[in-house]
């Protein structure tokens, strides 16, 4: 069997909740249903809203490395601006704080704090 690749519906995507909760996309094409009786109207509509938001998964990802790469650069520059500047000054002292503070954000948006 051939190895297929399924393209979903682009966003952006919008929840109706009459007689809904039904996800339409961006040309008003009914994505999916949520209208199972067994399941509660909340859950329903909570499971709408977490297929809703999944198609963002990929360009959530692609902001944060780009937020990451942006972040690791400003580093460097700060690293090398520390270089000049004397030890136990208040701007020294300001920066080794933002450094600390970065690459704790930097481990945490990379998973690894």
């Amino acid at each position: 069997m051939a190895n297929v690749r399924h393209q979903h519906t682009p966003g952006p995507w919008h929840i109706v909740m009459k007689p809904g909760p039904i996800i339409y996309g961006p040309k008003g094409e009914q994505i999916v249903s949520f209208m199972d009786p067994v399941v509660t109207d909340v859950e329903n509509t909570a499971n709408a809203l977490l297929v809703e938001q999944a198609y963002q998964i990929p360009k959530l990802k692609a902001d944060n490395e780009a937020l990451i790469a942006a972040l690791e650069e400003q580093q460097d520059t700060l690293r090398r601006a520390l270089k000049r500047i004397e030890y136990g000054t208040f701007i020294y002292d300001d920066i080794a704080e933002c450094l600390t503070h970065n690459y704790n954000v930097i481990k945490q948006a990379k998973g690894e704090g």
